[in-house]
């Protein structure tokens, strides 16, 4: 899946902001229910990150270590993104 790319900072934050997340520390996350996935402790957390293509938004999971089943922190995808957006 091709991740995400913003040409700013600002530009990322625009979007984590228009997509209704709330900023808490120096991370958005996304208000109201979450329903967490099996070994899951937490909603994820999206944070803009520097890479060398651009800005991209981190999303970070949280799960309990030896979980079977766990995620793994990644890269916002176009798909995450376009459905955040409609």
């Amino acid at each position: 899946m091709q991740e995400s790319v913003f040409r700013s900072r600002l530009e990322a934050i625009n979007f984590l902001e228009s997509a209704g997340m709330i900023k808490h520390g120096v991370a958005w996350y996304m208000p109201g229910q979450y329903v967490c996935r099996h070994g899951e402790y937490s909603k994820p957390d999206y944070k803009p990150v520097k890479t060398k293509d651009g800005w991209k938004i981190k999303v970070k999971t949280y799960f309990y270590p030896g979980s079977f089943v766990f995620g793994r922190s990644t890269y916002m995808t176009v798909d995450e993104q376009m459905s955040l957006s409609a």
